[in-house]
C-alpha cells in the first residue's frame, strides 16, 4: 500500500529511478510465484492508470515512460506492479478500502480452498 510516489532509492543500486526499482522488485516477486496486489492511496474516486491491460504486457514493457505527471506515473507503476488487471486498486475512502480487503480475502480463500494457492510461513 502506497501513494505510488516512489521517492527512495536503494543505496548502491545500478538503476537511476526509484519507480524502476519498485517495478524490478515486483517482477522478482511475480517470478517467484507471489501474487502481487497493489493498493494506492490519495487518488480521486474513479482513478485509473494510463495503462489498464497489464496482463497483456511482457516484463520488458512494465516500465514507466518518462514525461508523465506524478499522479499518472504513480497510478501506472501501481498497475504495472500488480500480478493482473484485477489486482490493483485505488480506494478513495475507508469504505472502499474495506471492500477491497474483503474482496482480496474472498479471492484468496477461494483459491486456497480450490487448491490453486497455498499458505506458507
Amino acid at each position: 500500500m502506497t501513494d505510488g510516489e516512489y521517492n527512495l532509492q536503494f543505496t548502491g543500486s545500478a538503476t537511476n529511478s526509484s519507480a524502476k526499482q519498485a517495478l524490478m522488485l515486483c517482477k522478482q516477486m511475480r517470478d517467484n510465484g507471489v501474487k502481487v496486489y497493489t493498493i494506492g492511496f490519495g487518488f480521486a474516486e474513479g482513478a485509473e492508470p494510463p495503462t489498464k491491460n497489464v496482463v497483456a504486457m511482457g516484463d520488458d514493457e512494465r516500465t514507466t515512460p518518462a514525461g508523465m505527471n506524478a499522479k499518472d506515473r504513480a497510478l501506472d507503476v501501481l498497475a504495472k506492479c500488480a500480478s493482473s488487471n484485477s489486482n490493483y486498486f485505488f480506494p478513495y475512502d475507508g469504505k472502499a478500502l474495506r471492500k477491497i480487503f474483503k474482496d482480496i480475502g474472498n479471492s484468496l480463500s477461494s483459491e486456497i480452498s480450490g487448491g490453486k494457492a497455498r499458505l506458507t510461513n
